[in-house]
């Protein structure tokens, strides 16, 4: 019930973000209790929240809401936090309840930012909270991480003590959490397991509504699922005829033979055939390494795993549907459901037309006529505003009538059942009538379907004011959803003032032209597809598609410069986790910009991006906007800041990229550019990338005297720039063997980041000074460091530190005596790595070797190569964790 709190009702105006410390909780099994006590249970639930209420205003806390025995209450710090759930749950422990029974609690605390949103509390944290206190068994306290990080040992009572949990995936949350419990004297300390999402992998989500009259459908789709030579199942239709709900319904059953997992991909918002595979990508969490194309990461990724991806919305990608085979190819247990309004015609397809649903006899029995689909998709709309609603032997034959106006078809009933919030069902059939004409037998065929669902949004739209027409029609701009904030933001000035967004959008939402969803605890609407098809059409005919698309991408160059400036930092997962939601509003944004040859913008969301990209390996995406907006602006030949900006972004791109001799060019322009402009800053900050490629290419030997000025240049003034200088100078003495003065430099970098809570930089630099002190045989303080940097990286989600960090522990299983476990781990890392594609950087490498060698030594070739091959047929998180335990020897 904790997460009802946070997904209720909201209003929209949001204030500024405040840190606190959050406690959720609820009763466990509280239906079983309600259930057993009957009326008496309103006395125990009064009892309870008397006890926790006097808990938290005894801490210091402020009670947020409550809902049925869910509470959620806000502190000050997490130290009051805690001390309020504990003392809530030793009360409810000593509590007399009736019939011996014990009313068992569950809590979870994090600490986080909040936004004021009307009357409540929200924001992508609240909702972390919310999901943690749901992991939570009945008498458990369990804290996220950021909960922890701001106790001590002074916060806590005395005998009271915090116990890690491991990572868990929670249902909703984009990063597994680190979790945590509190063990305190004379309470609960033996529970079961954390109550996380199970271990096949899926993004599938409840759907809002039931499917029906889709059994025959099921069936077939099963049968050709079970088929081994129908690797992709297309399932093709008319508009409106539910393409999607079935393929999400098939995906859902066919989860018990899929044990590594069922993943829905929205291709809804692309319209670009290149990002079709970053986009798969992305949904999976299959990271983009350079050097190849993605398509073999996602390959690489899936190998032999037995996975079913479905690909929704299609039909305007099929050049891109080669590849598909491709990927079945490459990947022998992947099977694939795509919707699509045609067949794609490839070798190992196997295609399903999805029909309307089956029309009703409207001479029928009453009995008949409540059976039938078409009609229980109608009746469940209305229940939606009138849960009275029900059939009798008057209305049931009106309502076969009118399914049968609109041919089964579900998107038009959907439309159709809309209006009988304020017409009866003969009034409704007489205008449906009127509009549709009486249908006079025939083929039915996707034309006239198409017709009649046309004829559906028509009306729905006609019942719309103008103001809200306006509103309809500019939010077809939106790719993937929106949320109330973008849309207030995009249609301001827009429209005249005297639009209010949030009425229109209600109103809607009441004629089903909106769909609402909850997203990371928040509301986010999107449409239909026939439904954006129908109003961006009418959008053109207005004349006004030039000015939202361009409010549109002004919105969204916001939101890039907001959240990319995060992307690296403690903020990290809310901004992360904003990009990702947003990645096709950002796509469209910059789709615009290049139309509109808007170079200006489109350097702007590259600029802002490009670290976010790094960071995140998305570098397909990354080069493909590098390309098309260098390309612009070679064909404008524009030399002002962003053009500058643009360049220094597509040099670090290509770096990261590891292709060193590409960036030089773009580092150049953007140097000469930089000291055109009299940009002191921005030359000293594209030296420091300049450099480095330009000594790769072998065009200069020494780049420190450069990376120095540059460096002396930043300290004190900007801390990221001069920090990231102090690295390169750091590789350089590493690659030259200068230790010291590497170490030196990499410290004084990460004092520099622990300033700005960087959350990207430290677990590289931290595993660099491990293999330092592994070289000292200091094997202790190398475990700690890599520790750290291992669980910042998973908490972060940046694989190639944690691949690093776990070679690294092969060298300190060597140290500590085991050349058996360094030897299994360092052939599962280099299996790991062909399978992603990359090599380590050469320094790292050379010393990951050396451990490699020393365990060779001590095993003997043949041993280790059997140990090798031992740890390269093991599952990589088995492996991980094997590794992560040398640190706690």
């Amino acid at each position: 019930m904790a997460t009802d709190v946070v997904e209720s009702a909201l209003s929209y105006a949001p204030r500024a973000e405040a840190q606190v410390a959050m406690l959720f909780t609820d009763i466990e099994g509280s239906t079983v209790l309600l259930q057993h006590l009957g009326e008496g249970f309103d006395a125990l639930l009064l009892r309870h929240h008397t006890l926790l209420r006097e808990a938290i205003a005894k801490c210091g806390g402020t009670e947020v809401s409550s809902v049925g025995d869910a509470f959620f209450a806000t502190f000050r710090t997490t130290a009051d936090a805690v001390e309020a759930a504990l003392d809530g749950q030793r009360l409810l422990q000593a509590e007399n309840w009736p019939d011996e029974i014990m009313v068992r609690v569950r809590m979870g605390v994090h600490f986080g930012g909040t936004r004021l949103v009307g009357d409540d509390l929200t924001g992508i944290d609240v909702h972390r909270a919310a999901r943690i206190a749901n992991a939570a068994r009945g008498g458990q306290l369990i804290l996220s991480r950021d909960a922890v990080d701001t106790l001590d040992n002074k916060s806590l009572a005395a005998g009271v003590t915090v116990r890690a949990l491991g990572r868990h995936r929670l249902k909703d949350l984009r990063f597994p959490e680190t979790l945590f419990d509190i063990v305190a004297p004379g309470l609960m300390a033996v529970f079961g397991p954390v109550r996380s999402l199970s271990e096949q992998p899926t993004n599938l989500v409840m759907a809002a509504h039931p499917l029906v009259g889709r059994e025959a459908d099921l069936e077939h789709i099963e049968t050709l699922l079970e088929d081994p030579s129908r690797r992709v199942i297309t399932l093709t239709g008319t508009g409106g005829v539910g393409k999607s709900s079935l393929a999400r319904a098939a995906a859902e059953a066919a989860m018990p033979r899929f044990h590594d997992g069922v993943f829905l991909v929205d291709l809804g918002g692309l319209n670009d055939i290149e990002l079709v595979f970053p986009t798969v990508a992305l949904t999976l969490g299959v990271h983009d390494f350079p050097g190849r194309p993605v398509l073999e990461d996602i390959a690489a990724s899936i190998g032999t795993g037995e996975q079913l991806l479905v690909l929704d919305t299609f039909e305007h990608l099929v050049d891109a549907s080669a590849d598909l085979t491709t990927l079945t190819e490459a990947c022998p247990n992947l099977r694939l459901i795509v919707t699509s309004r045609a067949a794609l015609g490839l070798r190992t397809e196997a295609t399903h037309e999805v029909a309307p649903l089956a029309l009703p006899d409207a001479d029928g029995t009453l009995e008949e006529i409540k059976a039938n689909a078409s009609v229980q998709v109608y009746v469940d709309r209305v229940h939606e505003f009138d849960p009275d609603f029900v059939l009798t032997p008057e209305t049931a034959p009106t309502v076969a009538r009118i399914c049968i106006r609109l041919e089964g078809v579900p998107l038009a009933i959907e439309l159709g059942a809309a209006r009988a919030k304020t017409l009866g069902p003969q009034r409704l059939l007489d205008r449906l009538t009127e509009r549709l004409g009486v249908l006079k037998g025939g083929r039915r065929d996707a034309a006239s379907r198409h017709k009649t669902l046309t004829a559906a949004i028509d009306w729905s739209d006609d019942l719309l004011t103008e103001e809200q027409r306006a509103v309809f029609q500019s939010l077809s701009v939106f790719r993937g959803g929106f949320g109330i904030e973008d849309a207030e933001e995009v249609l301001d000035g827009i429209h005249t003032q005297d639009v209010d967004v949030l009425d229109a959008i209600e109103s809607l939402l009441d004629k089903s032209l909106l769909l609402r969803r909850s997203e990371n605890g928040e509301p986010r609407f999107g449409m239909y597809d026939m439904i954006r098809e129908y109003a961006r059409d009418a959008l053109d005919k207005t004349g006004k598609r030039a000015a939202v698309r361009d409010a549109h991408l002004a919105q969204f160059v916001r939101v890039s410069e907001t959240c990319g400036a995060q992307a690296l930092l403690a903020a990290q997962r809310a901004s992360v986790t904003q990009l990702e939601s947003e990645a096709d509003n950002i796509r469209a944004a910059l789709d615009w910009a290049l139309e509109t040859r808007n170079l200006a913008d489109m350097s702007r969301i590259v600029y802002a991006l490009h670290w976010y990209w790094i960071s995140q390996a998305q570098f397909t995406e990354a080069l493909t906007w590098v390309q098309k907006s260098t390309a612009l602006a070679d064909a404008l030949g524009q030399d002002d800041v962003w053009t500058a900006r643009l360049r220094e972004a597509a040099c670090s791109v290509c770096m990261g990229a590891g292709d060193y001799l590409g960036g030089l060019p773009h580092g150049e322009a953007s140097k000469r550019i930089y000291d055109a402009l009299g940009d002191a800053d921005g030359a000293a900050r594209i030296d420091l990338t300049r450099s480095i490629c330009a000594t790769v290419a072998g065009q200069i030997e020494d780049p420190s005297p450069v990376l120095m000025a540059s460096i002396e240049r930043f300290r004190g003034v900007d801390n990221y720039s001069t920090a990231l200088g102090l690295i390169l100078l750091g590789e350089g003495a590493r690659m030259a063997e200068m230790l010291e003065p590497a170490e030196g430099c990499y410290r004084e970098a990460l004092d520099l980041f622990a300033l700005d809570n960087n959350t990207y930089w430290p677990g590289h630099l931290k595993q660099n000074i491990a293999h330092f002190r592994l070289k000292d045989k200091n094997w202790v303080e190398a475990a700690e460091l890599l520790a750290d940097a291992y669980d910042q990286a998973e908490d972060y989600d940046f694989p190639m530190i944690s691949n690093l960090c776990v070679a690294g522990f092969a060298g300190v299983a060597l140290y500590q005596g085991d050349a058996q476990k360094a030897a299994l781990i360092l052939g599962a890392v280099a299996l790991n790595l062909e399978k992603i594609g990359v090599v380590f950087e050469p320094t790292d490498k050379a010393d990951i070797d050396s451990y490699a060698e020393g365990a060779r030594a001590v095993l003997g070739e043949a041993a280790y190569a059997i140990a090798a091959a031992e740890g390269a047929a093991r599952p990589w998180s088995e492996v991980r964790a094997l590794a992560r335990a040398c640190a706690d020897v």
